[in-house]
């Protein structure tokens, strides 16, 4: 099998595993929706949350079909820099099979943070009563995101990282 291959089966496989994560969580979250509260503070409130973590969900599944529509391109970004392996028949070295399972950890850290980082981001902007629990929250989303897109956009260079801290 060719690394571009591998590749999209991997993110096609990230797909679908965010879209089952989505559908297990989903009762929950269409229950934040209905949580019913007393006075009109406490209602803007739960409504402000409910919306923060609906939020969050919708991302995961636009997310999960995003991947799975882009698997070809998103392939072809994670094994630019490989050998091209159409002519081979031998099997893939392993740094080559290393830096396609570097960019998939990549994208699954960056869909992992992307319901943080939008409930985060709703709170923040939404919330009037914001506490420096939401902004941590927020900053550790954008952390994730960033280290997974560093992961996914330039594995080679993460694995030359570690080559040097290990000799």
């Amino acid at each position: 099998m060719q690394l571009k291959n591998a590749a999209i089966l991997a993110v096609r496989l990230l797909a679908l595993y965010l879209l089952v994560q989505g559908v297990i969580i989903l009762p929950a979250y269409l229950k934040m929706a209905f949580i019913p509260s007393g006075d009109s503070s406490a209602q803007a409130m739960t409504s402000m949350i409910a919306f923060s973590v609906l939020a969050g969900g919708i991302m995961q599944f636009i997310i999960a079909g995003l991947l799975w529509f882009f698997a070809h391109p998103l392939a072809d970004i994670m094994t630019k820099e490989l050998p091209d392996t159409s002519t081979q028949t031998e099997e893939q070295s392993l740094p080559d099979v290393q830096a396609v399972a570097i960019s998939i950890l990549g994208l699954y850290i960056v869909a992992h943070a992307t319901p943080s980082f939008t409930k985060g981001i709703i709170s923040l902007v939404y919330s009037e009563h914001r506490s420096p629990f939401t902004l941590f929250d927020a900053i550790g989303a954008i952390v994730q995101m960033g280290v997974g897109l560093l992961f996914a956009a330039v594995p080679w260079k993460i694995m030359n990282l570690f080559r040097r801290q290990q000799s």
